[in-house]
């Protein structure tokens, strides 16, 4: 199980880092417990920012780093 995992970690990476650089529409959720905002993407990716965005708001965001289960974006 934990090869399928970590197969599964590797895809999924690449396929995030595919999304580095590009514009992405962001409907913020909220702030996490680390006080960082997420949101999600159209295709339901989770994107963090490091700005105070307030919940419900729909904006484009240049996806800075990509990670394993999120991105991490700038808004535009």
């Amino acid at each position: 199980l934990s090869e399928i995992l970590k197969l599964q970690d590797s895809i999924t990476l690449k396929k995030n880092s595919r999304l580095m650089n590009t514009v992405q529409e962001v409907l913020i959720e909220g702030r996490t417990e680390t006080g960082q905002t997420t949101g999600r993407t159209r295709s339901n990716k989770i994107v963090m920012f490091n700005e105070d965005i307030p919940a419900g708001k729909i904006l484009k965001a240049r996806i800075t780093q990509a990670r394993i289960h999120s991105l991490i974006a700038e808004p535009l």
